[in-house]
């Protein structure tokens, strides 16, 4: 697991809303569920809570689930109310079947071997109830490779009320298993007085998809695909997918 979602999990929360709109993210999500008459939602990759928070300020039948115990307790502290439990999208077993799982913010990016791919969309069939929907995004591989600045800086800066950070991100292809690229980043504080204090350092290997790749992948698991959406986001171009169980 990347250290951004363990060690340093309150740097993550506090820079990551000036790099997403959660609010954006929040609307669309939820216009596919009413789309799908979906009410029982498991959200796959919840993080410290930003959907959720939103999800349950409307009375959504929601649950949260993530890989990182230090993402879901600053969840538990940001939704008293909410429901959470710890777990990994390759395996494992909701209390309740739910009538959709979402999967925002690029989560399956993380499964960057085949095996992982097909044993997460396994997983998600067997906590889904019958007719349930699958929604999901992917970066697109095509235009991300095409596009890479092998080893140039990219920089992104975001704040708070109290506290700017610039991020520093340096992308190298890794073709080894699939559509994957190094990710290697760090974090500074942006001070007053115009000197950087250095806060994080990360590295992480992650995967983008074809849509024709995905389109394969969730089909041999049994879903039958209902939509395919592109959308853009700060850093990628990506695709939604909604597929039925």
């Amino acid at each position: 697991m990347t250290k951004l979602y363990s060690d340093f999990a309150t740097l993550y929360h506090r820079v990551y809303p000036s790099f997403i709109d959660y609010d954006e993210q929040h609307q669309f999500y939820t216009g596919l569920l009413r789309q799908y008459n979906c009410s029982k939602v498991l959200e796959s990759g919840c993080g410290t809570g930003q959907l959720a928070k939103r999800m349950m300020a409307e009375g959504w039948d929601y649950r949260g689930m993530d890989l990182s115990e230090d993402m879901l307790d600053i969840a538990r502290q940001e939704v008293p109310q909410g429901q959470f439990f710890q777990g990994d999208m390759r395996g494992f077993q909701s209390p309740e079947k739910a009538d959709a799982i979402i999967v925002p913010a690029r989560s399956m990016s993380y499964l960057v071997e085949n095996k992982d791919v097909i044993a997460a969309l396994h997983t998600f069939r067997s906590n889904l109830a019958a007719g349930g929907k699958l929604i999901f995004d992917v970066i697109d591989a095509h235009t991300h490779f095409l596009n890479m600045r092998e080893g140039e800086p990219i920089f992104h800066q975001a704040q708070d009320r109290h506290t700017r950070w610039e991020r520093k991100s340096v992308y190298y292809k890794n073709l080894q298993g699939g559509w994957t690229w190094d990710w290697h980043s760090s974090y500074v504080e942006l001070l007053p007085d115009g000197s950087k204090k250095e806060i994080a350092q990360d590295e992480a290997t992650l995967r983008a998809f074809l849509p024709t790749e995905m389109a394969l992948f969730l089909n041999l698991a049994g879903f039958k695909i209902l939509q395919q959406i592109e959308v853009g986001s700060y850093a990628f171009k990506t695709f939604v997918f909604v597929a039925e169980n």
